[in-house]
């Protein structure tokens, strides 16, 4: 699998190398209709993806894909509430509130992951790790180097590294 995020230990999302999508509940993995190139899944079970139009969807649960207001993303996650957050193909982050966009200064990213309350790590295109401190403020976290994709598992983010090696953070 090339991407993936989970809601909890017993349902899992992936994105094939094909982009074809997968989801697994209780171990058993089923094709999902349509094709992404990332996904992201929150607490509540909201799930959205970046489509192979490089534009977002959200998953409405009776085996519909919806089209929301946006284009140019590249890897995205879903965050509480309906909220979630992307990096676009200029490593600028995005927030959907729900109705609408908000550019978020920061570093310049290359992946980002949203815990279960809200919290954002990135992934900076100077490989280290980066947490969201409140409005526009980031922390280094964990400083690794070499990082390049995280998500959040139980509010902490997991990332792998260029020697494909895989780290929880604090």
């Amino acid at each position: 699998m090339k991407r993936i995020d989970v809601r909890n230990r017993h349902e899992i999302w992936a994105v094939a190398e094909n982009m074809q999508i997968w989801r697994t509940t209780q171990g058993k993995w089923r094709q999902m209709p349509s094709f992404g190139r990332d996904i992201g899944v929150a607490a509540d079970g909201t799930v959205t993806m970046i489509g192979p139009d490089n534009a977002p969807y959200r998953w409405d649960g009776k085996g519909n894909w919806r089209r929301l207001p946006g284009s140019g993303q590249a890897h995205l996650d879903a965050g509480p509430k309906g909220t979630f957050w992307i990096v676009g193909h200029n490593q600028q982050i995005w927030n959907w509130n729900g109705k609408a966009w908000s550019r978020v200064k920061g570093p310049k990213a290359r992946d980002i992951g949203v815990g279960p309350k809200g919290r954002v790590f990135i992934t900076g295109m100077d490989g280290n790790g980066y947490v969201m401190m409140g409005p526009n403020k980031w922390a280094i976290n964990p400083k690794s180097g070499g990082q390049m994709s995280v998500t959040v598992l139980n509010g902490m983010p997991l990332i792998t590294n260029s020697n494909t090696e895989i780290w929880r953070g604090k």
